[in-house]
């Protein structure tokens, strides 16, 4: 299996006018979702189809940093404690690192889908294992919606249940 990047190429990311990330959930099914606090809790949400997840964007100087209601967020796990389908927020400049990056299945399907450092983002990516356990791809589209980048989860095909 590979990564998809449909679309696919680095787009600019306008940083200056940004203060929200927002994950929607675009497919039929419903996202068990842990959100990773630097303290340590996990706050637990369940998002139906259409549900969206909105973060602060925290920016100081060259750092960009993902929060909820001002409380720093490290990861947001999209399969309810899985190994992988983890959106990894890194802010890390002495590192060289301040990004979001996909955690995959299988580490050659993950991709950095947004990199603050260069300011770029990735407009489409597929994960050809699906999202959660789900048997078909699942896309994720990002945009720009005026102070807020989007990531949509979308399915790429008709859902089919695992057997």
């Amino acid at each position: 299996m590979q990564p998809n990047f449909i679309g696919s190429g680095r787009r600019p990311l306008p940083l200056e006018h940004l203060d929200f990330f927002k994950f929607i959930n675009k497919t039929s099914d419903s996202l068990s979702i842990g959100i990773h606090l630097q303290c340590g809790e996990i706050r637990k949400v369940k998002l139906d189809t259409g549900q969206d997840l909105k973060l602060l964007l925290k920016k100081e100087g060259h750092k960009v940093a993902f929060a909820l209601a001002d409380l720093p967020v490290t990861r947001v796990d999209l399969n309810d404690g899985g190994s992988s389908d983890d959106l990894i927020i890194s802010s890390s400049p002495w590192r060289g690192e301040n990004h979001l990056y996909y955690k995959a299945r299988f580490f050659s399907l993950s991709a950095n889908l947004i990199d603050f450092g260069k300011k770029t983002y990735l407009r489409n990516y597929q994960d050809p294992d699906g999202v959660d356990g789900r048997a078909h791809n699942d896309i994720f589209n990002q945009f720009i919606d005026s102070d807020t980048i989007v990531l949509a989860l979308e399915s790429s095909v008709t859902d089919v249940p695992l057997s």
